[in-house]
């Protein structure tokens, strides 16, 4: 690429810290510039004479804390009276490819816990609130809110309300495990938080929100 200006208006090799250029091809000794990629990921600009490395992280968590990007949908629905979940794919129906952050996250429908708190296990990485029984928690691991960012929102429902999912990294104790987990809060319109079976009492209604957003991965 010879006199290639693009490559000069995106890269100062000038100002980036030398490597050794036996280490990589012939950079071309003619004020060529050129980009070479090495098999660890590492980005290299020559000026013709001598390679620089190019700064950067592979690591594409912006906190730089190990956290994975998250993209799933939390369905909760009533069963014949009793509150179900199960945890899917945002855009199909087929399991969550990007779910890694709560535990036991599963695409088959299984009852949701209601009962209290501190002595209640999450079932398939949920749990319904209590006393907050708006809501909805997940089973992940311990969260630092400064090095992590998540996004809700409404998805659909079958009883014509647009209810608006409330994100909340929030310290609790559930069946006698305390960290900092993610609830997502259920609020109508009018901003008031309105419980779970509210929402659900007869069979077949259910809500669905979706996830997006950086987390640890639960381990």
């Amino acid at each position: 690429m010879t006199n290639d200006q693009s490559t000069q208006r995106f890269v100062n090799p000038i100002s980036m810290t030398p490597f050794p250029a036996n280490a990589l091809p012939n950079p071309g000794g003619d004020n060529r510039y050129s980009l070479v990629i090495t098999d660890d990921g590492s980005l290299f600009v020559s000026d013709g004479t001598q390679y620089r490395e190019i700064g950067g992280s592979a690591d594409p968590d912006p906190y730089g804390a190990g956290n994975q990007w998250q993209h799933f949908n939390v369905e909760i629905k009533n069963v014949g009276g009793t509150l179900n979940h199960f945890i899917k794919h945002p855009d199909a129906s087929v399991p969550a490819p990007l779910v890694s952050a709560v535990a036991n996250a599963s695409f088959s429908l299984t009852p949701t816990p209601t009962g209290p708190d501190a002595s209640t296990a999450f079932a398939a990485g949920v749990k319904i609130g209590n006393p907050d029984s708006f809501k909805i928690w997940l089973d992940t691991a311990d969260i630092v809110p400064a090095q992590a960012s998540v996004m809700v929102r409404f998805n659909s429902t079958n009883d014509g309300v647009a209810y608006l999912p409330d994100p909340e990294f929030e310290s609790v104790d559930i069946n006698g495990v305390t960290r900092t987990r993610l609830a997502i809060g259920i609020r109508d319109t009018s901003h008031a938080t309105v419980g779970i079976n509210t929402i659900l009492p007869t069979n077949d209604r259910f809500i669905q929100v979706e996830v997006m957003g950086w987390l640890p991965p639960f381990s």
